[in-house]
């Protein structure tokens, strides 16, 4: 069990790896996130028809999740110079990659209750009328597959 899930996980990463090396326009992967991120925002604020304060608010959480981004991005750092690390030994170092996992999926719990208070901070500020569109946006998204 312990070594298909391992093989998995593997298998993720390693496809991950691929997919994402040639994926890079020629500006920062940053600036990117900033500008795709403010896109959210304004359409967010033009379908919702947010007010000012709304629009602040939203704003100020885009501010917060962008400024934590970094620590999401650290969990997959040394993802590859492990994996590396092992493809080069004669033999599979499990305990040490468990190790590894558990540091990341510790540090994964940790920012999953950050994006879940970032998501309830931004509900509170919605009207009902708000979260009844959103939600109509949001199932027309997921019936069409997206």
């Amino acid at each position: 069990m312990k070594n298909t899930l391992f093989a998995s996980i593997l298998g993720i990463i390693l496809v991950g790896i691929l997919s994402f090396t040639g994926c890079r326009s020629r500006e920062s992967h940053e600036s990117y996130s900033e500008r795709r991120a403010g896109w959210v925002v304004d359409k967010i604020s033009d379908e919702l028809d947010l007010n000012e304060t709304q629009k602040l608010t939203v704003n100020r959480i885009k501010g917060e999740v962008l400024a934590k981004r970094g620590e999401f991005k650290s969990l997959y750092a040394g993802v590859v110079d492990e994996v590396l690390q092992q493809v080069k030994s004669d033999k599979v170092d499990q305990e040490s990659i468990n190790k590894s996992f558990q540091a990341r999926e510790a540090k994964l719990k940790e920012l999953r209750s950050f994006v879940v208070e970032k998501f309830a901070e931004f509900h509170s500020v919605l009207t009902p009328d708000q979260r009844k569109q959103l939600a109509d946006k949001l199932e027309h998204y997921r019936k069409r597959g997206g």
